[in-house]
């Protein structure tokens, strides 16, 4: 027993000094980020190469936080209320952007006509909804084209986030495929998203429907 409390203590302390020396690089790419977007604000390509290293880098600060609050013993982390449709259209852009100047991947992003706020850990809704992402694209050949129909709606146990996914272009097996990764990746996020109450359901291979539920919110 007290071989197991001296291990987690020991995993605790070298989780915070990991979480102290990201810290200082993280601090300098934001400020760049922020100083290149301003003296990039007549090309807007290369503002919107700045805008992606900033929020990218902003998130992994939140990540950052979030580690280090949860390797303390008496850390908890409180939810915070993430806007559904901003969080998507910037998660979304960033994955457009990369895939598409790594693999020539274009991403037909179809937001959702509404927003609702859910009450969640937004460190947390990062890493869920972007290892789905990558699930995603990881399932798409090198110059294919994915749609990803987005919607949001209510109900009684709380707001629902469905994503619609299809291949314009089909070949081979990719539906399958995708239906498989998209399976993988989730065992690996439901302790993560059950700590924020998000239940997730999926069915179909192509055209394939993802489902986040997320908790009613209050207020």
């Amino acid at each position: 027993m007290n071989t197991s409390k001296n291990t987690t203590e020991l995993l605790g302390e070298y989780v915070l000094q990991v979480c102290h020396n990201l810290r200082n690089p993280v601090s300098q790419i934001m400020t760049a980020a922020s100083l290149g977007k301003t003296m990039a604000e007549e090309r807007t390509d290369v503002r919107r190469m700045f805008e992606i290293i900033s929020l990218a880098s902003r998130q992994l600060a939140d990540i950052i936080d979030v580690m280090e609050q949860r390797s303390k013993h008496e850390g908890t982390v409180t939810p915070g209320r993430v806007d559904l449709a901003t969080f998507l259209q910037n998660q979304f852009r960033f994955f457009e952007f990369d895939r598409r100047m790594r693999y020539g991947i274009r991403l037909r992003f179809f937001p959702p006509t509404e927003s609702i706020e859910v009450p969640v850990v937004p460190a947390d809704l990062v890493l869920v909804v972007n290892n789905l992402l990558h699930s995603i694209f990881s399932a798409t050949e090198e110059g294919r084209t994915i749609d990803l129909d987005c919607s949001i709606s209510r109900s009684d146990d709380g707001p629902n986030l469905q994503l619609v996914i299809g291949f314009p272009d089909p070949v081979g097996n990719r539906g399958i495929l995708l239906a498989e990764r998209l399976r993988e990746a989730w065992s690996g996020l439901e302790q993560l998203a059950s700590r924020n109450g998000i239940a997730f359901f999926q069915s179909g291979e192509s055209p394939c429907i993802v489902r986040l539920s997320f908790p009613a919110t209050t207020g």
